[in-house]
């Protein structure tokens, strides 16, 4: 029986959601830009729109010392992602042989203009290497519609790959514009292929693809492509990727990153998702038995990435460690966890200048998951007869929570969730993305600690409901005895509470009294309320918790677009703790706080920036993060 050890990085049970809400919507690489002018901190998923027409009149080769075959391969139906065309040029003057393929988008789905398009491509060398041999340019019924990418500027939007001597699978990324910068409207991409240098050449097409926005989780948040690639001084009969594929389909084989014995160079194997989205890094991995040094380990790093911006990595001597080295080095598989700092679409595994011993590394499988929710408390005490509201979080407003007994018997869904138990009780809560996805996290807990001592008053009736822009709190009590005053307490995490009124109890009665409070200003977002039941000799009781929910206003940049600054409402700023805005490539170009500044500046200067699309992230005090457009001409 093969053991399996988890290791949990850092996690303290994953009370991270504040951070996650922090970043989730503010990681802003090309895809950035199709963030709404007020996008919550929650998921917001992509499905792949893949090319799906390859027409034979869009080939074109020189005669006998060109050739593109398989042209269909360089479509991707039903997500399969292994198939390409190829594209070969023979020995010839520089730049007078070519062969050239372009493939295109038909029916209801087509990109709109300002969509970033992806390629992937295989070539034997890096883009480095092969200066000038590689063009790729987005096209129109056939016909050029953008400027063309090559060398350097091709070069800077590769994904994937380990960009060296040897054979790289990777993705090149790019928004089609015009010489004038414009974004051009398309709906085919091309690429092309000279002889560099006099050299043969050849490259595969696998596939383009733009992202659309769905509502569900594609896939179930699995990945469903792979990059790959070796660096040449140790390509050889033993050393690559062997089976790159199985981790994305079902399959006996297992991916393999093969060095061979005393070697060093440059593995990488990439899986990709259908778009960034937040979560936790979770690789299972084994090696056969072996003798490895923790040095060795030093040079395999597993690193979340969104785009080319890493988001967290760590390395196996870091996450294995002394205590796991022997478990590692006798073959069995090790679950390998840590938090990734934001948003990703993909995680590489890779060896860096690795020397030593290390025959293979199997990889059985990488997946992005879901963290424990946040319980709000976690302990709640209560009497008899009396309920408690469980509130948790999630790291998305989606996920579905679902909450346990001791027993482990199901005892309902959402947030908050009432429960009256009779005995203290330890009540676990996990989530799962929406839909029909199976995938749970781990749990948190949440003890409801049930007391038998008398409360200041009877309690039959509390409730909460809005009236506008306020919040009602109304109240029965049906016995009191030596009650002096309810006070009436407000939170927004569930965590601290603040005293937002009081109201004078009766002090003694045996019949039905009924009490009210108005929240005339309540927050965005959730609150929380609950009652403080004071007596004479000021013991006290807490009420269960209730919670109500308000529409945030939406949140006005102006002008928009603009051309030296735009400027908030001050009456919006009053709940801002934070202003960043960022470039579309995910460059943060100016950050203020109230922890550096006493009072956060009305307006933002632009006029030091180049006309395009910017994202202004707004922290606020009750820790939502909301994401908005501005147009910079």
């Amino acid at each position: 029986m093969i053991s399996i050890k988890t290791i949990l990085l850092n996690h303290k049970q994953y009370n991270r959601l504040d951070q996650f809400k922090k970043f989730a919507p503010a990681f802003a690489l090309l895809i950035t830009i199709f963030l709404s002018n007020s996008t919550e901190a929650s998921a917001q998923y992509f499905q792949r729109i893949y090319a799906n027409s390859a027409p034979s009149a869009d080939i074109s080769a020189t005669v006998v010392l060109a050739n593109v075959s398989n042209r269909a391969d360089a479509l991707a139906p039903s997500g399969d992602v292994e198939d390409a065309s190829t594209l070969s040029v023979t020995l010839g003057a520089f730049g007078l042989v070519d062969a050239s393929q372009n493939i295109r988008f038909t029916g209801d789905d087509l990109p709109a203009a300002g969509t970033p398009v992806t390629l992937k491509i295989e070539t034997g060398g890096s883009l480095v290497d092969l200066a000038g041999a590689i063009e790729i340019q987005a096209t129109q019924n056939g016909v050029a519609a953008g400027t063309v990418i090559s060398d350097s500027k091709l070069l800077g939007l590769v994904g994937g790959g380990v960009l060296s001597s040897g054979k790289n699978v990777y993705e090149v990324t790019f928004i089609p514009k015009n010489s004038s910068l414009e974004n051009v409207v398309y709906n085919g991409v091309k690429l092309k292929l000279t002889t560099a240098l006099g050299v043969a050449v050849s490259a595969k097409f696998y596939h383009a693809y733009f992202l659309k926005s769905v509502s569900e989780p594609v896939a179930c948040d699995a990945p469903v492509d792979v990059l790959y690639g070796v660096d040449g001084s140790i390509v050889n009969l033993i050393a690559g990727v062997s089976n790159p594929y199985t981790l994305i389909k079902s399959s006996g084989t297992t991916t393999q990153l093969n060095t061979g014995v005393s070697v060093e160079g440059n593995i990488a194997e990439t899986v990709v998702f259908s778009g960034a989205g937040a979560g936790d890094v979770e690789v299972v991995v084994s090696i056969p038995p072996t003798v490895l040094a923790l040095t060795v380990l030093n040079n395999i790093s597993i690193t979340a990435m969104n785009g080319q911006t890493a988001v967290g990595s760590e390395n196996l001597e870091t996450l294995i460690g002394l205590d796991l080295l022997g478990l590692f080095q006798s073959g069995e598989q090790v679950t390998l966890r840590f938090p990734a700092t934001g948003a990703f679409d993909r995680v590489s595994i890779a060896t860096t200048g690795l020397v030593g011993a290390l025959a293979s590394l199997k990889i059985h499988s990488v997946k992005r998951i879901l963290p424990a929710p946040l319980v709000a408390t976690s302990d709640y005490t209560i009497y008899v007869g009396e309920s408690a509201s469980l509130v948790a979080t999630s790291l998305n407003a989606t996920d579905v929570l679902t909450w346990y007994d001791a027993s482990n018997t199901l005892v309902g869904t959402g947030s908050p969730l009432s429960v009256s138990p009779v005995v203290t009780t330890a009540y676990t809560v996990e989530a799962r993305l929406s839909g029909s996805c199976s995938q749970k996290s781990a749990r948190a807990i949440a003890n409801v600690i049930v007391e038998k001592a008398p409360l200041p008053v009877t309690l039959t009736a509390f409730k909460v409901s809005k009236e506008g822009q306020t919040a009602l709190i109304t109240w029965n009590t049906t016995a009191e005895t030596n009650s002096d005053y309810f006070e009436i307490q407000r939170s927004i995490s569930g965590k601290t509470w603040d005293v937002i009124g009081t109201v004078t109890a009766n002090g003694e009665s045996k019949d039905l009294k009924s009490y009210f409070f108005t929240d005339k200003t309540p927050v965005s977002g959730s609150n929380l309320y609950r009652l403080k039941m004071v007596d004479r000799d000021q013991t006290f009781a807490f009420s269960a918790i209730k919670n109500v929910e308000f529409e945030r206003s939406l949140l006005v940049l102006f002008p928009n677009p603009t051309v030296n600054k735009f400027t908030f409402n001050p009456e919006d700023m009053s709940t801002f703790s934070r202003i960043r805005v960022s470039s579309a490539s995910g460059k943060i170009l100016y950050d203020q706080s109230k922890q550096n500044q006493s009072e956060l500046s009305a307006s933002v200067n632009m006029e030091q920036y180049p006309d395009g699309i910017y994202i202004v992230n707004i922290f606020r005090t009750d820790g939502t993060v909301t994401a908005h457009k501005i147009i910079k001409r």
